[in-house]
């Protein structure tokens, strides 16, 4: 990023503020704004509605729009409340103005005026569709709450990994005692407002004589912990599949809870049923369990 190095100033030794210095500071801060705005939007040649600008008048010709930010050209814009009526073959139009700081113009040293602090808005207009910087309809929106939804953000990054936070696979027995081998871990989820949407894929040799189990808990991916206070209990569902061909359950469908071990949070519970009263009889062949939630971390 572009600063100001002022380490060089001493009580003996004073550093000029020149005309680029100013140059300097403002490019340094829309060169940061353009950096931050670039990181969540995909498409930076539309202009996008950052907050605000809701339109408490919708369906009609009259735009009653809240204050906001808008996103355009590089720049970041603030936009007053405003209401402004569209007549004819017109469209809502923005447009960018220029006003200028309370006090201006300022007294250059060469004796003339110049208005130089400058406030650069957005102000839409009832005029023709394309006279203006950008029309509202082209508009893109980061919320659900702007006029026209358009999502805009960037692709959420999908993390796959083999590899599991190194906890076993274990099982609320019924009778008998549930073991397993070679078990092998395939995962693939993304976060989105600190809530991990997981899908599994988990494979594994049912060990020794088997078992009647009504749960199993099976271990997330490394680095994944999920919340588990308050509310949190039986608060995220998600669905699961059990699939041992040959065996004695052969198929089954269940439910994934995200917690309901107490205040563990490293590994989800599987049901066969929402009771919990319906059993899987683990016999002793290959198995496969594949599934899906929606949890929030911790």
């Amino acid at each position: 990023m572009k600063k100001i190095n002022t380490s060089n100033v001493t009580s003996t030794s004073r550093q000029p503020f020149l005309g680029r210095s100013v140059t300097h500071l403002v490019e340094s801060v829309k060169e940061g704004d353009d950096s931050i705005v670039q990181g969540i939007i995909q498409d930076t040649a539309k202009a996008t509605i950052l907050w605000g600008l809701t339109n408490s008048t919708p369906g009609g010709a009259t735009y009653t729009l809240t204050a906001g930010g808008i996103y355009f050209g590089g720049e970041v814009y603030s936009v007053d409340a405003q209401t402004v009526t569209v007549t004819g073959a017109n469209r809502l139009v923005a447009k960018i103005t220029t006003t200028y700081q309370g006090g201006d113009p300022v007294t250059m040293t060469d004796g003339t005026l110049k208005n130089v602090h400058e406030i650069r808005k957005i102000i839409f207009n009832n005029a023709a569709s394309g006279s203006g910087d950008f029309d509202f309809g082209n508009i893109s929106g980061i919320y659900i709450n702007t006029i026209n939804v358009i999502n805009n953000l960037k692709a959420v990054p999908v993390v796959q990994t083999a590899t599991s936070n190194g906890l076993t696979i274990t099982a609320n027995n019924v009778s008998g005692t549930f073991g397993y081998t070679t078990d092998v871990y395939a995962y693939s989820y993304y976060i989105l407002h600190n809530i991990c949407h997981l899908s599994f894929k988990i494979t594994f040799t049912v060990s020794g004589a088997g078992a009647t189990i009504d749960k199993l808990r099976i271990p997330l991916p490394t680095g994944i912990s999920k919340a588990t206070t308050g509310g949190e209990t039986y608060s995220q569902r998600g669905t699961w599949a059990w699939k041992a061909p040959t065996g004695t359950t052969d198929y089954a469908m269940g439910l994934v809870y995200a917690n309901d071990d107490g205040t563990e949070g490293q590994r989800l519970v599987l049901y066969r049923s929402e009771g919990g009263d319906d059993e899987i009889t683990a016999s002793v062949v290959a198995t496969e369990v594949t599934g899906f939630i929606s949890f929030p971390l911790a």
